[in-house]
């Protein structure tokens, strides 16, 4: 036996990395010592300087030092990640769990957020913000009256409560509840909500005024005080959302709001009608006003369903960014500090890190989940090999693939060519642009208005230098083939730094790196950025240039219009088999101000599908390119708008024909069946309106000068709040009848 002792072996090191890279509330109220690791950005600093400007601002300047935050960016971004840690930064600075409330709002719709908010607030803790309200009042009462200093000051120290104040020195305790009714109707705005607060002062009324906060039947103590609504939809969960906050902003109080994932309640397929967004609206204007911070975080979405006057109203917007490189050696380094003890990126490299931002895009839920399997992959190979493994562009890809999936390349191929039809771009598969088996383009995809095209080369992998240099040597044909055309590379795999960097050198950007969620969204980024960069077609042959317009509009009306018809002919068939399957709806029931309504809607888009294809359009041997026809038809914001109303107008038919069966049905009363039934139809008819550019091509065309006077006014009266117009004009029908 020889006297070397054997290598020993390997251990597997812990990894730094969480298992979950999701964000967790848990922290707000936790151990930050066990809090994940922060890179602070940007957009962070940002959101941190808003809100201790807030925090610090002096006290008499409550009343008018209030602020609306919004908070915006993509899945994976750190959303609640930043959400929760501002709420924690507020409730060391302020104290107290009440003083800054988190809300997820996942359940759709503001009455569940107003409940879950309701929750986080607690009865106690409202009961103790209305007796601060009645020692504002009683202490503003010693001082009128010059009754003891003494217990001035230990009324406004907290060290005895206002009602043995009252009954130590034989004050009016009526007079003064009346006092703090009145003081709670100037702060709430609304005479039920002080009136039911007030009640938290009296023994015994405290379970029944909770009761009807959360949603239930107001109790005839409440009933005989006037109090007859319920806290049971959404209008009224927003105001009695206002209402609570307000209350708590009050009395020259800091309080902090923070409302998560708002895309589940605002969204283009769950667009809240306009008396909800002027409510949503309120509450941010008096939000502001009465010295709260509120902080909406959602995606980027959000802000295009919010109203321009909603928008007006938040003055800051952070839109959250991926992680640099720096931001994301940063956190590697940070992360192996606290749990590894250790200083430096190992096994991780620069040339990893710059892979990681490419194949993440800097996304941090991402970047988290491809950092914990690269690592866990390189320290099992170091176990194995006896010595300290680095991450590669071979580990990544493994780690990639097992993380987000493999992209298979055949589904890739055809998810291009669906986007391509999709979008009119007229698409040639493996496409032949010269004699050379190099000048083979992948995908081949030009646009009406320009000479050239562009060519997309699929490229399964970058790892390899011979790889590499032949899908160089294609690019080359190609370009000596048909010069001025652009070329767009996307890999199917992980490229190596130095293959993206003679990418770069050749193209002047990027390949295109595929993330299997993302791909039609940056594939269209891609050939839209590319066409910008075409030559544009000078074309003298007025009708070519025509026909090729009118092919690639076809083509996305089409497309458009076979999706649209999907969508009604499942929902539809829905409806009128719940509403009444065995007779076929009739359109003469409809009672004159539904039909008028209809009639009205029906005829403006009549108006704005302006184009007209009249038999003496094929009166000449030849249509000139002067002829009205080919003019308007070169112009596509008249296609877009003219494309839209027809589609519209499809929609506003069917609508009809089913709303006539409801009202058939329901012509004598309305009982909750009918009324929710009423409300998916109306839902029904905004969530495919919304996915139609007609507003967009309307404003187009308003703008452009193209419609004005009284078809675009018809247009617009008829059109506005339609779907919410026909619901409450159904509703009075009935009840009127």
């Amino acid at each position: 036996m020889s006297g070397v002792d054997p290598t020993p072996e390997r251990e597997r090191r812990r990894n730094p990395y969480t298992a979950m890279a999701v964000a967790t509330t848990s922290l707000i109220d936790g151990d930050a010592a066990t809090a994940d690791v922060t890179v602070v950005t940007d957009a962070m600093r940002r959101a941190y300087r808003t809100l201790d400007d807030y925090l610090e601002a002096e006290p008499e300047n409550a009343a008018s030092a209030g602020v609306v935050m919004a908070l915006l960016g993509n899945y994976g971004m750190g959303k609640t990640h930043l959400a929760v840690r501002l709420v924690r930064r507020a409730r060391a600075a302020l104290g107290g769990s009440t003083k800054a409330i988190y809300l997820d709002a996942n359940a759709e719709d503001f009455l569940s957020l107003y409940l879950r908010f309701m929750r986080e607030v607690t009865k106690e803790a409202l009961v103790t913000q209305v007796r601060d309200y009645y020692a504002d009042v009683v202490a503003a009462s010693l001082q009128e009256t010059g009754l003891s200093g003494d217990a001035l000051q230990a009324l406004t120290a907290g060290q005895v409560t206002p009602q043995r104040v009252i009954r130590e020195l034989g004050m009016l305790e009526s007079a003064l509840l009346r006092r703090v009714q009145e003081t709670l109707v100037g702060v709430t705005g609304d005479h039920d909500f002080s009136t039911v607060l007030t009640l938290l002062l009296r023994n015994g009324f405290d379970d029944a005024v909770w009761l009807w906060l959360t949603g239930g039947e107001p109790d005839e103590i409440l009933v005989d005080r006037g109090i007859t609504r319920r806290i049971d939809n959404e209008l009224a969960a927003l105001e009695a959302l206002r209402v609570i906050a307000l209350l708590f902003s009050g009395l020259r109080n800091r309080f902090v709001l923070v409302i998560d994932e708002l895309d589940k309640i605002f969204s283009a397929h769950h667009r809240p009608n306009d008396t909800l967004m002027a409510r949503f609206q309120d509450l941010l204007a008096v939000s502001a006003r009465t010295g709260a911070c509120l902080v909406l975080c959602g995606l980027p979405d959000v802000w295009e369903v919010l109203t321009p006057a909603v928008r007006a109203r938040i003055p800051v917007r952070v839109d959250l960014a991926g992680l640099t490189e720096a931001e994301i050696t940063e956190f590697l380094l940070e992360s192996h500090r606290s749990v590894l003890d250790q200083d430096g990126i190992e096994p991780f490299t620069q040339v990893a890190v710059r892979t990681i931002g490419r194949l993440t895009r800097g996304y941090a839920r991402d970047v988290i989940r491809l950092c914990r399997k690269a690592f866990r992959l390189a320290d099992n190979a170091s176990v194995v090999a006896g010595r300290d493994v680095l991450v590669d562009e071979v580990v990544l890809q493994a780690a990639a693939a097992d993380e987000f999936g493999a992209p298979n390349l055949d589904d890739v191929v055809g998810q291009i060519w669906r986007l391509a039809e999709r979008q009119g771009w007229n698409p040639h598969r493996d496409h032949m642009l010269g004699a050379s088996v190099l000048a083979r383009a992948d995908f081949w995809i030009t646009f009406p208005e320009f000479d050239s095209g562009c060519a997309l080369l699929l490229a399964p992998s970058l790892l390899a230098d011979g790889e590499v240099a032949r899908l160089l040597d294609r690019v080359a044909a190609l370009r000596a083939a048909a010069p001025g055309i652009e070329v767009v590379v996307v890999v199917v795999g992980v490229p190596t730094d130095t293959a993206v960097l003679r990418v770069r050198d050749v193209l002047d950007r990027d390949p295109l790196v595929v993330r299997p969620h993302s791909l039609a969204d940056d594939v269209t980024a891609a050939l839209e950025s590319a066409r910008t960069r075409l030559p544009r077609r000078d074309d003298t042959d007025e009708l070519g240039g025509l026909r090729r317009q009118i092919d690639t509009w076809l083509a996305r009306i089409a497309n458009g219009q076979r999706e649209l018809a999907d969508v009604l002919v499942r929902r539809v068939d829905d409806l009128a088999a719940t509403v009444h399957p065995a007779e076929a709806p009739s359109d003469g029931v409809l009672p004159p101000t539904l039909a008028d309504l209809f009639d009205e809607a029906t005829a403006a888009l009549t108006d704005l599908a302006s184009i007209r294809v009249t038999p003496e359009s094929f009166a000449h041997d030849v249509i000139t390119a002067s002829d009205p026809l080919v003019v308007e038809l070169r112009d596509q914001r008249i296609v877009a708008a003219t494309g839209s109303a027809v589609l519209l107008r499809q929609v506003i038919e069917t609508f009809r024909l089913v709303l006539s069966q409801w009202y058939r049905t329901n012509s004598s009363r309305v009982d909750t069946r009918a009324r929710d039934l009423l409300d998916r139809m109306c839902d029904t008819y905004d969530n495919i309106t919304d996915s139609l550019p007609s507003r967009g091509a309307l404003a187009d065309l308003v703008r452009a000068g193209l419609l004005a006077g009284p078809t675009r006014q018809r247009a617009e009266r008829a059109l506005l709040d339609f779907s919410f117009r026909v619901r409450e004009a159904a509703l009075d029908a009935v009840t009127n009848r």
